[in-house]
C-alpha cells in the first residue's frame, strides 16, 4: 500500500506542468531547452534557408518552431560566412534585432533586458500586442572554441506564457561550430 501511495505521489509530480525536455538536431547544431507546460505541441524542422545581410555579409538560417495551437515558439539559428578577420558587434547585432522586431510587431509596452542566455550575454525584450498576448523576443551569440570571432547568432520568438518562455530561455543549450 506503501509504494502504491509514493508511485501515485512521484506521477502526480511529473503531471501537468512538469518540463519536457527537447533535443533536436538542426544542422551542425544540437540544440536543447526545457519546455514548462503539460499542453499538446508540435516540433517543426525547417530546411536550411540561405541569404545575405544588407551589408553583403552570407548566412545560413536553421529555424525550429514550436506550435501549441494557441503559442507558438520559433528559433532560428543564423549562421554567418565570415572571415576571422572580421566581427559582428554582438551586443549592438542583439539589441537592434530585438528592438526592430518588436517595432514591427506593433508591440506596445516594451522593454528591453540583458540576460545570461546558454552562458553568454543576451537581449530579451518584452511586449503585449493590442490583444493583451505577451510576446517576448530574445538574441543571443553563440561562443565559438576555435576563434574569437562569434559567426552564429541565436533569435527566439515566442508567445508561450511566460513562464515556458522563461524556462525554454534559461534552460537552452546550443552547442556546434559557433
Amino acid at each position: 500500500m506503501r509504494i502504491a501511495l509514493m508511485l501515485v505521489l512521484l506521477m502526480m509530480m511529473a503531471g501537468p506542468g512538469a518540463a519536457s525536455s527537447i533535443n533536436e538536431k538542426l544542422g551542425p547544431y544540437n540544440v536543447s531547452f526545457d519546455l514548462n507546460t503539460s499542453e499538446k505541441y508540435s516540433i517543426i524542422r525547417e530546411e536550411p534557408t540561405e541569404g545575405i545581410t544588407n551589408s553583403g555579409a552570407k548566412f545560413t538560417n536553421y529555424n525550429l518552431s514550436i506550435d501549441g495551437g494557441n503559442s507558438l515558439l520559433y528559433l532560428v539559428l543564423r549562421s554567418y560566412n565570415i572571415n576571422n578577420t572580421t566581427d559582428i558587434d554582438s551586443n549592438k547585432t542583439n539589441v537592434n534585432l530585438v528592438t526592430g522586431f518588436l517595432k514591427t510587431a506593433q508591440c506596445t509596452n516594451t522593454k528591453l533586458y540583458q540576460l545570461p542566455i546558454d552562458g553568454q550575454t543576451g537581449i530579451l525584450g518584452g511586449c503585449s500586442f493590442p490583444s493583451n498576448e505577451v510576446f517576448a523576443c530574445a538574441s543571443y551569440f553563440i561562443e565559438n572554441q576555435s576563434s574569437p570571432i562569434k559567426k552564429t547568432n541565436c533569435r527566439v520568438f515566442s508567445t508561450y506564457p511566460w513562464e515556458v518562455t522563461k524556462e525554454m530561455l534559461y534552460s537552452l543549450r546550443v552547442e556546434g561550430p559557433g
